[in-house]
């Protein structure tokens, strides 16, 4: 009995560890060992234990950004973050057989229901999304690559070596660093949500004259910082843009129907047109079917967008953490990534490093550069 509970206390601590690495990057080569850890398991309990301790620990850090989003008590957001970490369990709890000549199918299944719809659109943390820092530049056939290894290392629970040492050269070592994309460039605000679009622009307005500057003609702006998507809207950021110059610049765009979507629209002098609709809002927070005002989750919407004959792959915040948005844009051979986030709610804690370390693990996977912009 005793050794079956210093198992189960090593499972822990590795899917703890894991779990960490979603801040700290060199540590998070060891996802791939959870899976593996689940299906060697010695009872369903101990199985459930170790998926929700990774679970439980890479998800944590958004429980006083719920406070916050949701104007409310820290019980009410431990409730929900509870709530997030069962529902990732369910494939999980479901699947497992007691017996062992199944583990690695069931395995295998739990990891592929996580990563398509309609799972995909809570399950965050995959430990899939970690390909990229195994097999750089692999694309989707590095994801296929690491989801055959997981399951070697559950057949030969020696080749967990492998993970370990990976993760111990990149302590040592260090993390590689994220290729910007060049052709467009990126602005990050420091704008709280109280305050108003014309502050936004008064914010941005030292941005402007660097653009200008620049001649850059193209600049990527944060979620959110349009706001609301009509004709006063656009046309205060077109008399604010420099001749010649184009904004990417996120907004929430109501719908003649009901509900709203989030998009990045793309303004210039001459007008503005929408270039992407959020694919997966989060749950809840923004996408809720019950809802007429809420806003939409159109899964089977383009995932590419092409400017300037140059094709990107967009993720709108959320959407960085889930693994279908980009698992379905690598279907197409991709130049690039844009990612925006307003993360102003999160201010303060882990969140928005770990949405932009998924960017990173993105960017490393299909080897392309990035263009990101974030308001915090």
């Amino acid at each position: 009995m005793r050794g079956r509970q210093w198992k189960v206390a090593i499972c822990v601590l590795v899917a703890v560890t894991a779990a960490v690495g979603w801040v700290y990057l060199p540590l998070l080569p060891l996802a791939v060992i959870v899976p593996v850890l689940w299906a060697r398991a010695d009872t369903k309990w101990a199985a459930i234990g170790c998926m929700g301790a990774y679970f439980a620990v890479a998800t944590a850090t958004i429980v006083p950004g719920l406070v916050r989003f949701f104007d409310t008590n820290l019980l009410a957001a431990v409730g929900l973050w509870a709530l997030i970490v069962g529902v990732q369990l369910l494939p999980w709890g479901l699947v497992w057989p007691e017996d062992r000549r199944w583990r690695q199918a069931a395995m295998v299944g739990a990891l592929v229901v996580s990563s398509v719809p309609p799972l995909a659109a809570v399950a965050v943390a995959n430990p899939l999304l970690v390909s990229g820092l195994y097999l750089p530049g692999a694309g989707l056939i590095g994801v296929f690559a690491v989801l055959a290894a997981i399951v070697a290392m559950a057949q030969s629970p020696k080749l967990v070596v492998i993970p370990i040492m990976v993760s111990l050269y990149l302590v040592v070592t260090g993390m590689p660093v994220m290729a910007k994309d060049k052709h467009i460039r990126s602005v990050d605000t420091t704008v709280a949500h109280t305050v108003s679009k014309t502050g936004v622009l008064e914010h941005l307005a030292g941005q402007f004259a660097l653009v200008a500057r620049a001649g850059s003609a193209i600049t990527l702006y944060p979620e959110s910082a349009l706001g609301n998507v009509n004709q006063e809207t656009v046309t205060l950021w077109q008399e604010q843009l420099p001749p010649g110059a184009r904004a990417l610049v996120g907004g929430s765009v109501s719908r003649p129907r009901g509900g709203k979507s989030n998009v990045l629209l793309e303004i210039s002098g001459s007008g503005a047109r929408e270039v992407y609709v959020q694919r997966f809002p989060p749950p809840l927070a923004m996408w809720r079917p019950w809802d007429r005002e809420g806003y939409a989750a159109p899964w089977g919407s383009p995932a590419t967008v092409d400017i300037d004959g140059r094709k990107y792959a967009v993720l709108i915040c959320y959407e960085q953490l889930l693994t279908w948005p980009m698992m379905e844009a690598g279907i197409e051979e991709i130049d690039g990534i844009i990612a925006i986030g307003n993360l102003a709610y999160a201010r303060g804690t882990f969140v928005p490093v770990i949405q932009k370390n998924a960017v990173y693990l993105w960017s490393r996977l299909y080897g392309v550069p990035v263009a990101m912009a974030f308001n915090e």
